[in-house]
């Protein structure tokens, strides 16, 4: 299937640019798996993740490449190699993989979480970190022998990571285009103010000012053609977002877990109808009566691209990731016919998700608001107060 995008770019500052090559050409990578993710450390060597475990390695800038074997099913969302010998990747069910002798074997290493791990970056042989979905940061100072979860305050996902020293840093993400930043090496992340609100899938900087973030929106384009007899003919090109799982949980990836053992899977992004396939073999968008068990959804959409992710059912009386909505959280009158009262005994943000996984309202609820919905239909209500979420059904009559 071929992928069409457009890119849309937020230039954080502007800086002045020497001449640059301005010529791109085709090279042969021997495999037929998308590839997600790039790291080089010089002008030869580099290296290439993508689907289904793919790893290619190149010694001569890209004119041959060479696979290795990963060790890992799941599709390779970020890689990252701070010298000839020494790297790291990351993906699907929270894998990380970490290399010592250029890639000629794969060790795994424990991240500690089963969320999708979507980037990763080291700035030295010790101190890296991982992001990916439900706004996961991950933290590591020894190599990744161990790692850590860092407070993100989001339940966004984060797509794009990147440090220009072991304090200084910054995330990106979707589908609000949310930049954070950190100083103290992601002990405390602060939301950035941008002009964007769009998907934002990398993020870069030079220094410690001047960076940029890229990413897309999707949209209907239109294209002339000419043939060699001056003939021409205008086409439509619709460009969608790429599929993806909405990540609304702590506890889960893409997927929404509520706290009565249950679980709902939101596509973003893609072209309907979308099909689903549970580990457990349903093929409902929402399965119930689970017990505490970690669960695997496969989302395929209409031009069969696929993402997967999981969901994590904990016991009956964890309360680790979890609010207790009676005694934190009451939304009244639910079902309503427009108009929602949202009431916290603590300073939350409080998100709001339509069935296809768009954000439709989004605030900070001190005591109680009214949040106002127009369109009849079955919604999706996130709470995140402390680092601990409630997720809960609102239906709009």
């Amino acid at each position: 299937m071929k992928k069409i995008s457009t890119l849309k770019v937020f230039v954080l500052s502007l800086i002045a640019l020497p001449a640059i090559s301005q010529t791109w050409s085709i090279q042969t990578s021997g495999t037929n798996s998308n590839l997600l993710a790039l790291s080089f450390i010089n002008s030869s060597e580099g290296w290439v993740g993508g689907a289904a475990g793919t790893i290619l390695a190149t010694n001569d800038g890209g004119a041959t490449w060479a696979p290795q074997v990963s060790g890992l099913a799941g599709n390779i969302r970020g890689i990252c190699f701070i010298n000839s010998t020494t790297g790291w990747a990351d993906g699907d069910l929270g894998k990380i993989i970490k290399t010592i002798d250029g890639g000629a074997n794969w060790l795994p290493q424990v991240s500690g979480t089963a969320n999708t791990l979507r980037g990763i970056q080291f700035v030295d042989a010790n101190n890296g970190w991982a992001i990916g979905s439900a706004g996961t940061i991950l933290n590591t100072i020894d190599g990744g022998t161990t790692w850590t979860a860092q407070t993100s305050g989001t339940v966004i996902p984060l797509l794009g990571v990147h440090f220009v020293n072991g304090s200084k840093g910054w995330a990106s993400g979707s589908p609000t285009g949310i930049i954070l930043a950190t100083i103290d090496g992601g002990v405390t992340w602060t939301p950035q103010t941008t002009p964007n609100t769009n998907n934002l899938y990398s993020i870069h900087f030079a220094d410690t000012n001047n960076g940029w973030a890229t990413g897309w929106n999707g949209g209907n384009y239109s294209c002339t053609i000419t043939d060699a007899a001056a003939g021409s003919q205008m086409v439509n090109i619709t460009v969608t977002q790429p599929l993806s799982a909405l990540a609304t949980s702590t506890a889960s990836t893409g997927v929404i877990v509520s706290n009565d053992g249950t679980a709902s899977v939101f596509p973003l992004g893609g072209v309907s109808p979308y099909t689903y396939l549970w580990s457990n073999a349903s093929i409902m968008q929402a399965i119930n009566g689970l017990a505490a068990l970690t669960y695997t959804v496969t989302v395929t959409d209409g031009n069969g691209c696929i993402s997967i992710d999981t969901a994590i059912v904990a016991p009956a009386g964890n309360g680790i990731n979890n609010l207790s909505s009676a005694q934190e959280v009451s939304i009244y009158p639910n079902p309503s016919t427009g108009v929602f009262n949202i009431s916290v005994n603590r300073t939350s943000e409080v998100t709001i998700f339509n069935c296809l996984g768009s954000i439709v309202s989004h605030t900070v609820v001190t005591g109680t608001k009214q949040i106002e919905i127009k369109t009849p239909g079955i919604y999706m209500l996130q709470v995140l107060t402390d680092g601990k979420v409630m997720n809960k059904k609102l239906i709009n009559e």
